[in-house]
């Protein structure tokens, strides 16, 4: 495993970015193509707005669908540096893991949150797989089988009154997201000379507040708008 993450470690940063935006491009394209078909968006919609506006929204959504596409690998980009970004902060509060010429560069911490994008991919394929198995009729039990859906501190919360406003905050803190940081911090490791128990320390400072902070965020909106 360690041999693993060491080459992919070391392996061309652009070529690993390219192909794993391709990845979700192809993974989105399958999704758009072959479960969201016009009569799952049409049932998701149905009774909710009358059919010539439900056919307007679909061919709409035909029409500027690539504009996702396009936008894939420039959300990815900036989620990881938004994520390189605080756990490069935490690294100023850890004594042991300094950033600089000294210690670990930001370099290093990008290279590290892009393998470790990998687990968020397996995820994704895993979610496409689970939906081809179950198959699906709209969008809201296209959300219900997925993985972080179950796996996730929003579904303990799920179905108890007075706590709905919670449900999607919480569901932010889930299986894929713990393996991601157990995975930021495995190649971290590679890159010092620190325990892995103090490499995932580090994660969680920087990553774990930027959870927090988008959840605090996601339940104002919630209780906002909602």
């Amino acid at each position: 495993m360690r041999k693993i993450v060491k080459r992919l470690l070391e392996s061309n940063g652009y070529v690993l970015f390219v192909v794993i935006a391709c990845i979700y491009i192809d993974i989105s394209l399958f999704t758009n193509s072959k479960v969201l078909t016009d009569g799952v968006l049409y049932e998701s919609f149905a009774g909710q707005m009358p059919e010539h506006y439900i056919q307007r929204a679909i061919d709409l959504q035909h029409k500027w669908e690539w504009v996702g596409y396009a936008l894939t690998p420039v959300i990815m980009a900036l989620r990881q540096l938004f994520v390189c970004g605080f756990v490069a902060a935490s690294t100023m509060l850890t004594e042991k893991l300094m950033l600089g010429e000294e210690g670990i560069t930001f370099g290093q911490i990008y290279k590290s949150v892009l393998v470790s994008e990998i687990v968020l991919l397996v995820v994704a394929i895993a979610n496409l797989g689970i939906v081809l198995l179950h198959g699906v009729s709209d969008l809201q039990q296209l959300q219900q089988i997925s993985i972080d859906h179950h796996l996730s501190l929003g579904a303990l919360v799920d179905g108890i009154d007075g706590l709905e406003w919670l449900v999607e905050p919480l569901r932010m803190f889930n299986l894929s997201q713990v393996l991601y940081m157990a995975a930021m911090a495995y190649c971290l490791t590679a890159y010092t000379n620190q325990s892995y128990m103090d490499s995932l320390a580090t994660v969680l400072k920087g990553y774990g507040f930027l959870l927090l902070i988008v959840a605090m965020i996601t339940t104002y909106l919630s209780l906002t708008y909602g």
